[in-house]
């Protein structure tokens, strides 16, 4: 269904929310017969769903979510665990022992190098980082967290949490952090 009219002239572009919010109908093999979602769903989830019912990946920008797929759903998807580092080889190591792993279900560790000269990047690896993404020269905490970021969206996360590789940020709290999302 196309979206309601929105903001301004037209009624394009606006991301208001009878723009965002759009009625959808999906039939066909593999979904539940009658269901119905009762939250509303952003016309952002449009592209990804009908890529998955192609068997095809969603565009490389795609935000949304895949709706209806009942239990054709892969599951829980990951956390994504971030932390940006720049010459960190002394203290990425502990932090990254910190991380409750076992409370958390299906981890993924995302360490960027931000331009180190000290084998940060060794170091992420050695010690349980399950993707270490190198800058080849500083570009600042925005950059390597926007990495990270871009990263975690790749892996498909059901969250990203974000950690400074010195440990100022308690790993042990992520479940904290986690319990009203």
């Amino acid at each position: 269904s196309d979206h309601g009219q929105g903001i301004g002239i037209g009624g394009h572009g606006h991301m208001s929310p009878p723009e965002i919010y759009v009625p959808c109908i999906f039939w066909g093999a593999g979904l539940e017969l009658g269901g119905e979602m009762d939250e509303p769903r952003s016309v952002m989830d449009v592209a990804p769903t009908i890529a998955y019912f192609l068997g095809v990946p969603p565009p490389a920008r795609s935000t949304g979510q895949v709706l209806g797929v009942g239990d054709r759903s892969p599951g829980p998807k990951p956390l994504a665990v971030i932390i940006p580092a720049h010459n960190e080889v002394e203290s990425l190591p502990e932090t990254l022992s910190r991380i409750p792993r076992e409370s958390l279900g299906d981890t993924r560790v995302i360490v960027v190098d931000d331009g180190s000269t000290d084998g940060t990047a060794e170091a992420a690896r050695a010690n349980g980082a399950h993707l270490v993404v190198r800058h080849s020269v500083n570009r600042g905490l925005g950059a390597a967290l926007r990495t990270g970021l871009e990263a975690a969206r790749k892996m498909d996360v059901r969250a990203a949490v974000y950690l400074d590789a010195d440990g100022e940020y308690p790993p042990e709290q992520i479940p904290r952090l986690l319990e009203p999302i």
